[in-house]
């Protein structure tokens, strides 16, 4: 069902306050079909209670396994943008359990990988590398794991790494993730490779190398409009800090700004205004 606007949904729905009538959806609009006979007659006699869900509301299917870790990642994905990370680990630790009893190693995968993540998000590094390495261990162990996934686990573990300010230890996870992600032509994470790569080259004082790195990344984000854009804008300008190159420093630093508030990205913006402020 591919459901219309608001705006045609209020056009086309104008008894949609009549007891028993339910709106059935096609490409342009909604008609309104009646309920079944039981339904109807058990709502008369006070035996069902319908109500109307309010605006924000979700109704979830969790009738099969798929449904339910449907359901649960929708959850866990909410809970991770509003901030509630604890909640959502705890979300993404079920579901890679579920998945695991099913077999489903592919999902156990991602999971541990999105699980990862949020262990390194927290501040709890050692639980990061723990989970993480589990996810490598079964991304290489079993076939069906795709190599965007294999990519992603490396990719994660060298951020980690680069977090713990172990650089050798980063390079060695995320070189053999940007070329897993290149091979499998994912390019969310080769941009994501990308910027760390030139973080750890630009903490090892290779600026060259850092410089080369951040602008292959450029080139790409600005070829897809990526997202990316904004973090390796300010990842380059930071080089240019460091080096010495002030004027060029700043100049990176406003173009992030202008993206991020172009983008409306909060985060992006509060990055670019405190590099400007060093």
């Amino acid at each position: 069902m591919r459901f219309p606007n608001t705006e045609q949904l209020e056009r086309c729905r104008p008894d949609r306050q009549i007891l028993g009538r339910y709106p059935v959806g096609n490409r342009n609009c909604f008609r309104w079909r009646p309920w079944p006979a039981r339904f109807t007659s058990r709502v008369m006699r006070g035996q069902l209670h319908l109500e109307i869900l309010s605006r924000g509301m979700a109704w979830l299917d969790t009738g099969t396994h798929e449904s339910l870790h449907q359901a649960a990642s929708y959850i866990q994905i909410l809970e991770q943008r509003q901030g509630l990370y604890l909640q959502a680990t705890e979300h993404l630790r079920q579901e890679a359990l579920m998945r695991a009893r099913l077999g489903d190693w592919a999902g156990q995968v991602e999971c541990l990988s999105n699980l990862g993540t949020l262990h390194a998000t927290l501040g709890d590094h050692a639980e990061a590398l723990t989970t993480l390495f589990q996810c490598q261990q079964l991304s290489v162990q079993y076939a069906e794991v795709s190599a965007e996934s294999r990519a992603a686990c490396l990719v994660n573990i060298g951020h980690t790494y680069l977090a713990l300010r172990q650089y050798p230890q980063a390079l060695e996870y995320l070189v053999p993730g940007l070329e897993t992600a290149a091979q499998a032509g994912d390019t969310d994470t080769q941009l994501s490779a990308l910027s760390e790569l030139g973080l750890v080259y630009k903490a090892q004082k290779q600026f060259p190398l850092a410089i080369s790195t951040l602008s292959l990344g450029l080139e790409l984000a600005q070829a897809i409009n990526a997202q990316e854009l904004i973090d390796l804008t300010d990842n380059l300008g930071q080089v240019y800090s460091d080096m010495g190159d002030f004027a060029r420093a700043r100049e990176l630093f406003g173009e992030s700004l202008r993206q991020s508030l172009a983008q409306e990205d909060l985060q992006g913006r509060v990055n670019a205004q405190l590099s400007l402020g060093r």
